[in-house]
């Protein structure tokens, strides 16, 4: 009797501790499970775009394929300053080329002026579009990132080169290749661009 009753008695600690190994992988799984995916939301928070100020602006190129907008999607070296301004119940596109005559490009359809919300333009309604020669299209918000960390607004104008802007308060200039400051480590506020080619929608977001 003894001795069965020691049989049984092993066999039930093996099953016990068969248990706790399978408990103990199973805790360890979960745990490289939680470390990988945080490992991965931290590296899908790209910084070189900011999130600071919301911005997301529609333009349609395909209604509008004349305009100065439109040119700069696929001339390198080309930039514009964007802005959205209303009048008379209609949204207006303004924009103002590096290398031209500004244009206010009139918002004619539905979409345009009641289901596409303008109010988030970055900073202070503004950022700046265009055509790198390297790294395709970029969009950066007007304002100047330097005079930002004070609270103090100021909008950027071209350069004499007008491959750059310079920031009228501070005097820092910044390059619109990359958006690097030439005189300091900071970048210009950069965002997101969706544009599959010619008319198609531009949008530039967070």
């Amino acid at each position: 009797m003894n001795k069965r009753t020691n049989i049984q008695g092993n066999k039930f600690t093996s099953r016990q501790r068969d248990k706790k190994l399978t408990t103990c992988q199973l805790v360890h799984l979960l745990t490289c499970q939680l470390i990988i995916m945080t490992l991965l939301t931290a590296c899908s928070a790209d910084p070189q775009y900011s999130t600071t100020y919301p911005c997301n602006f529609y333009f349609d190129t395909g209604k509008h394929p004349t305009s100065i907008l439109t040119r700069s999607l696929d001339n390198p070296g080309m930039w514009t300053f964007v802005s959205v301004r209303q009048s008379q119940g209609m949204n207006h596109v303004m924009v103002t080329p590096n290398n031209g005559d500004a244009e206010d490009i009139a918002m004619t359809t539905e979409i345009e002026n009641h289901r596409v919300n303008y109010n988030n333009m970055g900073a202070d309604n503004g950022i700046i579009v265009g055509c790198s020669n390297f790294s395709g299209i970029r969009a950066y918000d007007r304002q100047c990132p330097k005079c930002l960390d004070i609270a103090r607004n100021s909008a950027l104008e071209w350069d004499d080169n007008r491959q750059m802007v310079k920031c009228p308060s501070c005097q820092s200039a910044y390059m619109l290749e990359n958006g690097s400051c030439t005189t300091a480590g900071i970048r210009l506020l950069e965002y997101k661009v969706a544009f599959s080619g010619p008319g198609s929608p531009l949008q530039v977001h967070n």
